[in-house]
């Protein structure tokens, strides 16, 4: 099962093609307008979640494994 944890925020103001969301202490997130969900307003209230993306994770480590031997010019010396 997959533990995924989420926030309560709100939609502070629209500009730009962005949306400018604010969590219940202060801090703002900027994001593209199309990631909101259809009919979001200045003022909507909205839930952030989040889950664990073990595949992404995976990637991306395999990834910078790929260029530090790049940038490194080396064949099997980084450890896997």
């Amino acid at each position: 099962m997959t533990e995924q944890l989420g926030l309560s925020v709100t939609v502070d103001r629209l500009e730009n093609g962005k949306a400018v969301i604010r969590t219940y202490d202060g801090q703002e997130l900027i994001i593209d307008l199309a990631l909101l969900p259809t009919g979001s307003r200045e003022g909507a209230r909205l839930g952030l979640n989040f889950s664990n993306n073990q595949a992404g994770t995976v990637a991306q480590e395999q990834l910078a494994k790929i260029l530090l031997k790049q940038i490194l010019g080396k064949k099997n010396n980084v450890a896997d």
